[in-house]
């Protein structure tokens, strides 16, 4: 859900029930729906991805 309350359906790509994170993909998102600083976006979802991934791989070592 939006701020204005609209709704739309995603697709989960990642979740992190430890962290309580989740990275979603809209489905079908609204025409000209964008982002603002969207590179700026997307550093931090990978910066947001690798910093995931490395928790995985330290809580599965014994």
């Amino acid at each position: 859900m939006l701020s204005d309350r609209r709704e739309f359906k995603a697709e989960l790509v990642l979740d992190d029930a430890r962290t309580d994170l989740a990275v979603l993909k809209l489905q079908n998102p609204p025409s000209g729906f964008q982002l603002s600083h969207s590179a700026t976006v997307m550093i931090f979802a990978s910066a947001i991805w690798f910093w995931l991934l490395a928790i995985r791989l330290a809580s599965a070592k014994p």
